[in-house]
């Protein structure tokens, strides 16, 4: 399962796994995953992945907070953070860098009831329209710098 459903394609998790795998029809198990074949694919996946209980227990707006201030390196990508603010990404097969900025962020409604205690739909910061492949690392210095 990934966040977003791309045309390039999408990519099939360990959790999608589980989940299929604990399909029963009565006592009989639905479906049995080859998982070799699933690892390639399983293995590329990163969303969530280093980010802790905070990520499952706290809203995202807290996580962030956290993530910002106890790990100010972890990328913590789909989300917006100050930790994005020296990075810069590429698609694999190409040599070109983009560098991360406040405009790849946007507040998308968040999965669940979406209310909050005012009344208000809760949103979350998340990178809009990152490629299905990417890279993520710091960004080189300016030259002379």
């Amino acid at each position: 399962m990934t966040t977003h459903l791309e045309a390039t394609g999408n990519i099939f998790s360990w959790i999608s796994v589980g989940i299929i795998e604990r399909t029963f029809n009565g006592p009989n198990q639905w479906y049995h995953i080859n998982r070799t074949f699933i690892s390639t694919e399983a293995d590329q996946y990163s969303y969530g992945k280093k980010f802790g209980c905070d990520f499952l227990q706290k809203s995202c707006h807290d996580f962030i907070k956290i993530t910002e201030k106890r790990s100010p390196t972890l990328k913590i990508a789909p989300f917006c953070s100050k930790n994005h603010n020296h990075m810069c990404y590429r698609i694999p097969s190409s040599e070109k860098l983009y560098k991360m900025s406040d405009k790849d962020c946007e507040m998308r409604r968040v999965i669940g009831d979406g209310i909050d205690n005012g009344g208000q739909q809760r949103r979350c910061p998340m990178i809009k329209h990152f490629p299905a492949k990417f890279e993520f690392f710091s960004c080189p210095p300016p030259p002379g710098g």
